[in-house]
């Protein structure tokens, strides 16, 4: 129901723009015909100096200098089509589906399974976090999965508690380089975090690499805020066919058990 209120959107948008151009049209029909005598002289000479444009235009050919340069630039174009269109081929990135009840993602061989007490953010929200229209959700499969697989980050999924103090979300990073390794990109994380000025993050303990759903991934634990507000946040990064999976885990100390059951909640797709 809704991909079909989504189209009748576009459909409607659609039906504004060939009502704008018909009216446009109409007056400029209406404008002729009422001109049409007193213009005629003038049609006659604007005609004459066309023409006169268009020999001018043939008979300054290009220097073979010129040639050359035109047409380098045209094989470099096509060899950096060719390289983008191989590059699309190899790339078997497919983003994952959420329903009401949880999520899973064929590429990542995983699940997560929905916990009681929690709900999923739809698709909907999700586009809107990466910044995406509703031309995503109303196009084909394939046409949405080539957006996505051209964006840096992918929000695959994200869950939370009523209140939202407790949630898990994760995403999916490009990477620039294609080998290059989890240990690389989590310091590269740290590094990033250390960076936000906004919220002071605080990393607590040493790494460590934990088993999800199958996976080994390097954990970072981490502290948002101070005091009475601090929150614990958890990241679990791995790198997986030249892109970065990262699970984060929002919690306070009360109630690490969720943040526990969350992670359990991940399993082999």
């Amino acid at each position: 129901m809704k991909k079909k209120v989504l189209l009748a959107v576009l459909a409607a948008a659609l039906m504004l723009t060939a009502c704008g151009g018909k009216s446009e049209s109409g007056q400029r029909e209406e404008g002729t015909s009422s001109k049409q005598e007193a213009g005629t002289s003038k049609e006659t000479e604007s005609e004459e100096e066309t023409e006169l444009e268009v020999e001018n235009v043939k008979s300054e050919e290009p220097s073979p200098e010129k040639k050359a340069e035109l047409q380098a630039e045209k094989e470099e174009n096509e060899s950096e089509g060719n390289e983008n269109q191989e590059e699309a081929a190899e790339d078997n990135f497919v983003k994952g589906i959420v329903t009401d009840t949880g999520w899973e993602s064929e590429f990542l061989g995983m699940r997560y399974t929905l916990l009681e007490g929690m709900y999923m953010a739809t698709e909907e929200a999700l586009n809107e976090m990466m910044g995406l229209g509703v031309e995503v959700l109303s196009g084909d499969f394939s046409e949405q999965q080539l957006k996505y697989a051209q964006m840096r980050t992918v929000y695959e999924m994200m869950s939370t508690d009523a209140t939202g103090a407790n949630n898990v979300v994760l995403t999916i990073e490009k990477l620039p380089l294609k080998n290059m390794e989890t240990e690389v990109y989590v310091q590269s994380l740290k590094t990033q975090l250390g960076k936000v000025t906004t919220i002071p993050y605080t990393i607590t303990g040493d790494d460590e690499t934990v088993s999800i759903a199958g996976k080994d991934f390097i954990k970072v634990n981490t502290q948002i805020g101070s005091g009475d507000d601090a929150k614990k946040q958890d990241y679990y990064a791995s790198v997986h066919e030249g892109r970065a999976i990262c699970i984060i885990v929002t919690y306070s100390d009360e109630t690490s058990e969720v943040a526990e059951s969350i992670l359990n909640a991940f399993t082999e797709y």
